[in-house]
């Protein structure tokens, strides 16, 4: 599994931003990308990408190291995460996403956290089969 560095993290903060790299930085608490990495390193021993990116997610809303959208580049973060190990997370519909978002800002337990990750994932360029096809009608 491939884990983001803390050059990864800033890299896609800065386009989620608009600024470049010397200004991320020096908007950006680096201790607090430092510790949240730290921590969904320690997450990779599970081996399960969702416990990763429960971490990383939690750490990046609930620390707030960024000047500006936190949130935003929490979820953007977290999407390169699993882009890099050739995963997808879904993001529709938006309010369920914010209501993730809001439960990890309330301190939501990161296996919960994992959870609602897990089920959103699928494998990167693989759109989910509609329903039509996936449930057949019972006599």
């Amino acid at each position: 599994m491939m884990l983001l560095t803390l050059p990864d993290v800033l890299a896609v903060a800065g386009c989620v931003v608009g600024c470049d790299s010397e200004t991320i930085v020096d908007r950006t608490d680096l201790g607090a990308v430092e510790v949240t990495l730290v921590e969904a390193k320690a997450a990779s021993a599970s081996g399960d990408q969702a416990d990763v990116a429960a971490a990383l997610l939690t750490g990046l809303v609930c620390r707030r190291p960024f000047q500006g959208p936190n949130r935003r580049v929490a979820v953007a973060v977290t999407l390169h995460l699993f882009a890099l190990n050739n995963r997808d997370l879904n993001l529709e519909p938006v309010t369920e996403i914010d209501q993730l978002l809001a439960r990890v800002a309330a301190g939501a337990p990161l296996s919960q956290t994992a959870v609602d990750l897990r089920l959103r994932l699928r494998q990167r360029g693989k759109e989910p089969a509609p329903a039509s096809t996936t449930f057949k009608r019972l006599p």
